[in-house]
């Protein structure tokens, strides 16, 4: 990938050595993107950057457009050469006390992509077996500060399966595998235990800052079923994943308002009938409602747990009738509707010392 000339004065080899992943990390795996950004008066967006300008941390509104361990390159068009310059930029904004606009130019590492060609693919090798009914991709994990991988895997019948993912922002494995997920080679070598997966994603990690991984995908109904029992054999006792951010800092929260020992009663959202009538009549005074509603408004996004779509199954049906429990259904009557409802049948069901039931009219 080519990386496109500063705007400003500086040398190409300033740009590669302090923003970004350093000049050794392959330009393909980064993608470019651009977008607007709003933002409030006198405050700037919620983002929290390292010395080398990758976000670690969103907050709010933010969450919907940056994402853990994007390089933000410029602002407004102009190449950031630090934090310091990236900051000067914005308390130009921040001091005019009024809604602005930012356009941000940032550089976001790929993170998984199919293999069209699975016969021909270098990222498969030749050792690897590959089945119909399933989709091959190339997954690949950056290392960032703060970060973790966050998965868990287990093998079976020769195959790492990804059983669950981390929920926290700083999950790397929930934002390039799905549940369910086989892992069959990492760095072009094929693995079939959890030790050997393990050790070479942690020292690809650690030596290089990235790692390369094929990942086997099922699609077909067969394929589903067969990863489903994968996961079903349960071998070790599984650690629980983590939970998502947004319910630990409800948690906190929670726990930071119990702490504080104050007895808040609630007030009751009843009003009395006279402040009703009171109510009513300032609304016909007045001509506006008793209910307003506050100017401002914002948006908050929600965590979910990270999930495989495909491994979603329907609710099974209502259990039917019992064993050896009899079901009468009623036979026609030649009577009209309405002497039957008035001489309606009445059945008795009695049983037999064998277990055989007898059932007769009345």
């Amino acid at each position: 990938m080519q990386m496109p000339a500063s705007s400003v004065t500086e040398s190409s080899r300033a740009v590669n050595i302090e923003p970004g992943y350093g000049p050794d990390f392959p330009r393909g795996l980064l993608r470019k993107m651009e977008f607007q950004f709003d933002c409030e008066a006198g405050k700037i967006p919620m983002i929290k950057l390292t010395r080398s300008m990758l976000v670690v941390s969103v907050k709010e509104t933010a969450l919907e457009k940056f994402d853990l361990g994007d390089w933000v390159f410029a602002v407004n068009d102009v190449t950031l050469k630090n934090k310091r310059h990236y900051f000067s930029i914005l308390k130009g904004f921040v001091l005019r006390k009024q809604p602005y606009v930012l356009k941000f130019t940032i550089y976001r590492t790929i993170k998984t992509m199919k293999i069209t060609n699975i016969n021909a693919s270098p990222f498969i090798p030749q050792a690897t077996e590959t089945q119909s009914g399933y989709a091959y991709l190339v997954g690949y994990i950056t290392m960032c500060p703060g970060s973790s991988l966050g998965i868990n895997i287990k093998s079976y019948n020769y195959k790492v399966y990804v059983t669950s993912t981390d929920n926290g922002f700083q999950s790397l494995g929930m934002r390039t595998f799905l549940v369910g997920d086989a892992i069959l080679a990492v760095n072009g070598q094929p693995q079939t235990t959890v030790a050997g997966v393990s050790a070479l994603i942690i020292q690809s990690l650690t030596k290089n800052k990235y790692v390369c991984i094929v990942i086997e995908r099922a699609e077909s109904e067969a394929a589903i079923r067969q990863v489903r029992m994968a996961l079903l054999a349960e071998k070790t006792q599984q650690i629980d994943p983590r939970m998502p951010d947004d319910v630990i800092d409800i948690c906190r929260a929670e726990i930071e308002h119990m702490s504080r020992g104050s007895d808040v009663h609630p007030e009751s959202i009843y009003k009395r009938a006279s402040s009703t009538q009171h109510c009513i009549r300032n609304t016909k005074k007045t001509g506006k409602g008793a209910v307003s509603m506050a100017e401002g408004s914002l948006e908050t996004a929600i965590g979910m747990d990270p999930i495989n779509p495909i491994l979603l199954q329907h609710v099974p049906p209502l259990p039917g009738p019992r064993a050896n429990v009899p079901v009468i259904s009623p036979e026609p009557s030649p009577i009209s509707p309405t002497k039957q409802t008035a001489q309606s049948k009445v059945r008795k069901i009695s049983f037999s010392r064998k277990g055989q039931y007898r059932a007769s009219h009345s």
